[in-house]
């Protein structure tokens, strides 16, 4: 089941919107040190790890500096598409939190019994 979820190209393309809602939500918050406006300044990005029919939008990852002189202060927005800073798609960071579940479910149930 899990396997067919993942090489599905419409989990990607959920993905995706969820990044450019998180992107929106941080510009929209302006500079941390200083509230200048934030231009996009994106990181391009080679994923690994995902099906063959990903978008071209997977080729970056949405990053942001202050436009204000003398500030310049990046900001890069959380990613449920990548893991961290590496190019690696993050499916493998949500298969590593279900397995992580199951096992929390399985230590509830053997301490109440």
């Amino acid at each position: 089941m899990y396997t067919t979820l993942l090489t599905d190209a419409t989990l990607f393309d959920a993905l995706l919107a969820i990044d450019q809602e998180l992107a929106a939500t941080a510009q929209a918050g302006g500079c941390r040190h200083c509230a200048g406006r934030l231009d996009h300044a994106d990181y391009p990005r080679k994923p690994r790890g995902g099906p063959a029919t990903l978008s071209a939008a997977y080729e970056k990852r949405a990053s942001f500096c202050c436009d204000a002189e003398g500030c310049r202060t990046r900001l890069t927005p959380g990613s449920v598409r990548f893991l961290g800073r590496r190019v690696y798609l993050g499916r493998q960071r949500h298969r590593w939190r279900l397995s992580g579940l199951r096992t929390c479910s399985k230590d509830l149930e053997t301490a109440r019994s």
